[in-house]
């Protein structure tokens, strides 16, 4: 980040994951939402991101004063899967998904080693 920044945003690097992983979970709760349309059902989706958008405007004044721009942008990555994480209940719900046990325990690996990760950094 020192290469190709001023000082004042070489510290960002902590929010470039958080905000990498961003539009890749948008683009997952995209092809996840399709399914809605199959089925001629839409109006979930604008309940499921609403949940989405208000968790993140709640974490994002609940982590900015505490973290500053970091807290942005793990408020941001937060509300994209928590968006993602309803519309697969509501999918497993109708029967459209199904959820295999080594996808959940992939996910678990990924969030360890994300956690280690900003631990170790």
């Amino acid at each position: 980040m020192s290469l190709l920044f001023t000082e004042e945003y070489a510290s960002a690097y902590y929010c470039v994951p958080y905000l990498y992983l961003a539009p890749l979970l948008l683009m997952l709760f995209q092809i996840g939402s399709n399914q809605f349309l199959v089925i001629k059902k839409t109006w979930p989706i604008m309940f499921i991101l609403g949940t989405g958008a208000i968790s993140n405007i709640a974490l994002n004044l609940l982590l900015i004063p505490i973290i500053g721009i970091e807290g942005a942008s793990i408020a941001t990555f937060t509300g994209y899967f928590i968006s993602i994480v309803l519309c697969t209940i509501v999918l497993i719900k109708y029967k459209l998904i199904e959820i295999h046990w080594r996808l959940i325990v992939s996910l678990f690996v990924f969030f360890g080693c994300f956690v280690i990760m900003r631990l170790n950094s």
